[in-house]
């Protein structure tokens, strides 16, 4: 996870820089595993170069995220290239509680970050197989 954090650019961090957990329609990925894995569906878009989707992770145990504060939940937000089997962090939100519960501790927006390769048979590549196979409703003209 250290990763995640040396190579995005930060923009911002503040309270309200996303839009909250709330609301959500989460789909669980997987069972038994810790973290638990969860994907809004609903969140799924089209995006130039992929598919973008939010993901929320809870943790059995508090976590620490990178600047100290600890932390139960995190959602993020990918952009994936279903085609190149790449997954590029957009933002992140750490919560107090499980599933995004309580006043977020920090909220992350990237404007530039690298693609990773996502490991084949990881939360990840479950994650990204769903999102990518997702059907999407085409606009109305």
């Amino acid at each position: 996870m250290m990763r995640m954090w040396s190579s995005a650019l930060l923009l911002a961090a503040s309270a309200s820089a996303l839009p909250g957990a709330h609301g959500a329609e989460w789909t669980r990925i997987g069972r038994g595993a810790n973290p638990e894995v969860y994907v809004d569906l609903a969140s799924v878009k089209e995006e130039a170069n992929g598919r973008s989707a939010w993901v929320m992770r809870n943790y059995s145990k508090g976590q620490t995220a990178p600047d100290g504060k600890p932390y139960r939940s995190v959602r993020t937000q990918h952009v994936y290239a279903c085609k190149d089997h790449t997954a590029t962090l957009q933002a992140q939100s750490f919560y107090p509680d499980a599933m995004g519960k309580g006043e977020a501790v920090g909220n992350f927006k990237y404007e530039q970050y690298d693609a990773e390769k996502i490991a084949s048979g990881s939360a990840m590549d479950s994650v990204s197989k769903r999102v990518c196979r997702k059907k999407l409703r085409k606009p109305r003209r």
